[in-house]
């Protein structure tokens, strides 16, 4: 895995960033209307970072951290490797507690709508940005995006991600991110946005 850009202080996350990268994104999503919708309040949030970061984007997809304060998973559109039991398990105890006996119900939808409109063509798949409440503003959102998205365009890749929170769209947007569609995992799900972005 390359460095991007050794200026901006971002640079690929290992497993000694798991817990940090963890961290940083359960602060960033801890209102994120869909992800409180799944799991029926932010506390099984964590266990959904730790498990996944752990599991599937450090061994098989694209993590980046920005010092303490942001973070980024990455992979392959056509990567979509099985979390192994154990930690499958423990998330789900987790969500349970934290979602009642619904979540499952409501986790399995979330999956299902998502896989229907992610598109067929090859792409890269941002599943999650964020930086720190007390570090917004500060532009670091474009710095962990841009680097990315420009490797994008230099290698002709298209780009795909789903918006789980309105006010997030003009960031997108200014990327070069487009709305294919506005959809919902359930009649009481919030709205979430497939975004794709053509390589430039």
């Amino acid at each position: 895995m390359e460095t991007l850009n050794a200026q901006t202080g971002l640079r690929p996350g290992t497993q000694q960033d798991a817990g940090a990268m963890a961290s940083i994104l359960s602060e960033a999503f801890r209102e994120d209307p869909v992800m409180n919708w799944v799991f029926g309040g932010p506390r099984a949030i964590p266990a959904l970072f730790r498990t996944l970061i752990r599991h599937v984007y450090l061994p098989h997809g694209e993590t980046w951290r920005l010092g303490h304060d942001g973070a980024a998973l990455w992979k392959a559109h056509d990567c979509d490797p099985p979390v192994p039991s154990l930690p499958m398990y423990g998330l789900l105890a987790r969500a349970f507690v934290s979602g009642g006996p619904g979540v499952m119900t409501r986790m399995s939808a979330m999956q299902t709508a998502m896989a229907a409109h992610r598109p067929d063509a090859p792409h890269l798949y941002l599943f999650a940005i964020g930086v720190r409440d007390s570090a917004r503003g500060q532009g670091l959102g474009g710095r962990l995006l841009d680097p990315v998205l420009e490797r994008c365009d230099t290698h002709g890749q298209a780009a795909y991600l789903e918006n789980s929170n309105p006010r997030n769209h003009r960031f997108y947007a200014s990327r070069g991110f487009e709305t294919l569609k506005v959809f919902h995992a359930g009649k009481d799900a919030p709205p979430m946005e497939a975004m794709w972005r053509q390589a430039n």
